[in-house]
């Protein structure tokens, strides 16, 4: 039985556009992180997990931590609902693909809200991070195929990424009639670019996955940050890091121009 929108589509949009506007700052915090790396200013890349806890430090950063993990819980719940009732923008076999992309998303963000509530409550203590997930995966029947099952999932999404960012069809997902001159203008570099860094950093976090699943060491498992850290060690790893980095800035500002024009 098909479960119908919610009664209040106007609820349920104010939602969305909380929820993507928060995704933008964090995707918009851990690449100025990167780019202080990139440029010498910092010795340490941030997952979105360590943004938040870097957005943690001072009142009003805890204010506006609220805010995000408020929005994050936001956009995790409209995810949810489009498993559910599936996006406005998609049909047929993309439709399916899209809900069962939603069910990934919703746990990835509902799981960045968590994290958000445990840092402003002082309990969270340090992030496990995916080395500690994935060593708890690999205690579990048949725990190698799973790590390396979910790495090649994380590729299909990265692939994804490239291919949304090289054909272009993050457009259909906005409402250009509502967009002004310049927001047109902007948006479709913004999310080419964003979408590219996306499809670099969750092909090297899936290729990580894969290879802790076949070396069966959970240390190899890396998360945003890692693969932030693993492009740094690179030859002109600085160079290639300050790239990635800026795309991910670019990526959270076209998130924003999502907020505020995508078809919800």
């Amino acid at each position: 039985m098909e479960i119908q929108p919610a009664e209040d589509p106007d609820l349920l949009e104010r939602i969305g556009r909380a929820g993507f506007a928060a995704k933008a700052l964090v995707y918009g915090m851990v690449g100025f992180v990167a780019i202080g790396v990139a440029v010498g200013n910092g010795n340490q890349t941030k997952g979105q997990t360590g943004a938040l806890r870097e957005l943690a430090g001072g009142s009003v950063g805890k204010a506006l931590l609220v805010a995000v993990a408020i929005g994050l819980g936001a956009y995790a719940l409209y995810r949810l609902v489009e498993v559910f009732v599936g996006s406005p923008t998609k049909h047929g076999d993309e439709e399916k693909l899209e809900r069962a992309a939603s069910v990934g998303r919703f746990v990835i963000y509902g799981g960045l809200c968590v994290a958000a509530i445990r840092i402003l409550a002082q309990s969270g203590g340090t992030s496990s991070g995916p080395s500690k997930t994935t060593s708890t995966v690999f205690d579990l029947p048949a725990g190698e195929v799973l790590v390396f099952i979910a790495g090649l999932v994380v590729i299909g999404v990265g692939l994804y990424q490239g291919y949304r960012g090289a054909s272009q069809d993050f457009e259909d997902d906005l409402d250009a009639a509502r967009m002004g001159a310049t927001t047109k203008r902007i948006a479709r570099p913004l999310g080419i670019a964003g979408h590219a860094a996306r499809a670099v950093v969750f092909t090297l976090i899936g290729a990580f996955l894969i290879k802790a699943a076949v070396e069966h060491d959970s240390s190899e498992a890396l998360g945003l940050d890692g693969a932030l850290q693993e492009i740094a060690r690179q030859d002109y790893g600085a160079a290639l890091l300050f790239v990635t980095a800026v795309g991910l800035v670019l990526f959270g500002a076209y998130t924003m121009i999502e907020a505020r024009y995508r078809r919800l």
